[in-house]
């Protein structure tokens, strides 16, 4: 259901001339695709089996679709379908977070060696290379790190789209935005806020635990690294740009 924030991060890729209107309907194609995809399979499972078997029993999607058609096959390409599911979303993560990395590098706000192209694909080949090497690290560790990246991921989620509409909100003023649009904003820092507290306060169901903290120190550790060797722009005459100069 966060793959519609593909949309914004491939942004530069698109096609020149490309209507930024388009963007929109693109986020909302995302989002629809991914609530019709859930409801669809929540009713064909419950339709083709008993709901209350599969709750008590945990009987697993392609075990349902098994036991109501008896034919094993079935099973076997319900599996296939999610293992090319698995593959979608690992290229969709995979192309949002090198071209995340991208863009943060053009901008100055980690290494600028993250903002390099290369000459003959036009791919950002830096951030490709070091999100693999990441990829592959992390492979090593099995399930032991899944859930910890998992949970620490979905507070990221959550700090991210505070601080996206909080920037909006910041802003619309002065760029003359609608109350309307303002409304929208103002539920996504209560939605987001919500999606944080769940994670960082004690006792609430989905908190995080000691190995989630771990990941989560670990993570903005990493993050504080890629800060400190930015490298501040300089102007013609030498002196220092803040992130507003370099910009114009």
């Amino acid at each position: 259901m966060t793959g519609f924030e593909s949309v914004a991060k491939g942004s530069e890729e698109a096609l020149s001339g490309f209507d930024p209107r388009n963007f929109t309907k693109a986020i909302y194609a995302a989002l629809f695709a991914g609530l019709l995809f859930y409801v669809t399979i929540i009713a064909a499972v419950t339709y083709v089996y008993p709901w209350q078997q599969i709750v008590s029993g945990h009987v697993r999607t392609e075990e349902a679709f098994e036991r109501t058609f008896g034919w094993h096959a079935i099973a076997q390409l319900i599996l296939f379908g999610a293992f090319l599911s698995l593959l979608k979303i690992f290229n969709g993560n995979f192309v949002a977070a090198t071209r995340m990395l991208y863009a943060i590098g053009r901008r100055n706000l980690v290494h600028p060696a993250l903002g390099r192209v290369h000459p003959r694909s036009g791919t950002p080949v830096v951030a490709i290379t070091l999100m693999g090497l990441v990829t592959m690290a992390a492979a090593m560790f099995g399930d032991a790190i899944l859930v910890p990246i998992t949970e620490v991921g979905s507070l990221a989620v959550g700090v991210g789209w505070l601080s996206a509409c909080a920037a909006y909100l910041g802003r619309r003023r002065r760029d003359g935005y609608g109350d309307e649009s303002a409304a929208m904003a103002v539920l996504g820092v209560v939605v987001s806020m919500a999606i944080v507290l769940m994670k960082i306060v004690p006792g609430v169901p989905g908190s995080f635990t000691l190995a989630e903290w771990v990941a989560f120190a670990a993570w903005s550790a990493a993050g504080l690294l890629f800060w400190l060797t930015r490298r501040p722009a300089v102007n013609s005459q030498g002196s220092t740009l803040n992130s507003q100069d370099s910009e114009s």
